[in-house]
């Protein structure tokens, strides 16, 4: 029975790390529900000072400790199973899965790109709406997507983004050159 059902009240949690992208520090905001198992609801990044909130949820400590994997460079995808993908579309699943297999760390993709590598060749629209809504970011990779002219376009579903999106993609480039 849900929690819904069964007349309780179930909120989100939220829980904070900072971590180090191309010389600025971006916050890291997880929300989740542990009940009835743990799973992460939306992934918010910032541009932000030190904090760091502790939880005694092992899967949530575990999954930041992946995340500072990720920033370090030393992983360049980050685990799915503990997120909450129940609500997206069929379409968001196909873009953002697409863009998580087809688009490596240190590469970008066009919007338009992005549609046809999904099938989907004239819905440059509609995958830039699918990056705006991406509840996941970093998990799926938005700020890989950039305009069809080159430039670096919106980012989490605005242009006051573009900044964090460019550190991000600076970040990711600079932690390529570094590995042997």
């Amino acid at each position: 029975m849900s929690a819904a059902k069964s007349g309780k009240v179930v909120t989100a949690e939220t829980a904070v790390r900072t971590f180090n992208a191309a010389g600025s520090r971006v916050a890291v905001a997880l929300s989740y529900d542990e009940m009835p198992a743990f799973k992460v609801k939306s992934v918010d990044i910032s541009f932000g000072v030190e904090k760091y909130s502790k939880t005694g949820n092992r899967g949530l400590e575990h999954l930041f400790l992946e995340i500072e994997s990720w920033f370090n460079g030393d992983i360049d995808v980050l685990p799915l199973e503990n997120l909450d993908l129940e609500k997206l579309s069929s379409f968001e699943k196909k873009i953002l899965c697409e863009l998580r297999r087809r688009v490596p760390r240190g590469r970008t993709v066009s919007y338009g790109g992005l549609a046809e590598f999904a099938g989907f060749p004239k819905a440059a629209r509609a995958v830039g709406t699918v990056m705006s809504k991406n509840q996941f970011p970093l998990f799926f990779p938005c700020h890989r997507v950039i305009k069809g002219d080159g430039s670096i376009g919106f980012f989490q579903g605005g242009s006051a983004g573009a900044r964090l999106k460019k550190a991000l993609l600076e970040m990711e480039k600079m932690n390529i050159r570094t590995r042997a």
